[in-house]
């Protein structure tokens, strides 16, 4: 028996779905979404293809902005070690803020003026 190609008979791609399903959830605590409430919903679906393309778009957004998340936490975390490292040194004599000058604000660590 010929296996018939199941992909030619779908109206809608999986990934379409998931976009704004907690919006048919009722509000509990716990967001609960029957498949009656799928059921009784009506959702206008564009063609196959540019759900796909539409879903090809999104995925590579994704992938960007979750790469600049990890490279935005790599530097928050390089910072931290930084600040940790200063007060260090600042707390054993390794440095000498006493003459240290903000330059946004003209005021010495001492409370000086400039």
């Amino acid at each position: 028996a010929m296996m018939r190609d199941q992909s030619a008979n779908k109206r809608c791609d999986g990934r379409t779905l998931t976009i704004g399903l907690n919006d048919f959830a009722n509000k509990n605590a716990q967001p609960l979404i029957t498949g009656e409430m799928v059921k009784s919903k009506k959702i206008a679906l564009p063609p196959m293809a540019e759900q796909i393309a539409i879903c090809r778009y999104i995925e590579g957004i994704e992938t960007h902005v979750k790469s600049q998340i990890e490279k935005t936490q790599l530097a928050i975390d390089k910072l931290i070690e930084y600040r940790a490292a200063l007060i260090t040194n600042a707390v054993t004599g390794k440095i000498d803020l006493r003459k240290y000058q903000n330059p946004q604000l003209g005021e010495r660590v001492d409370g000086g003026r400039t």
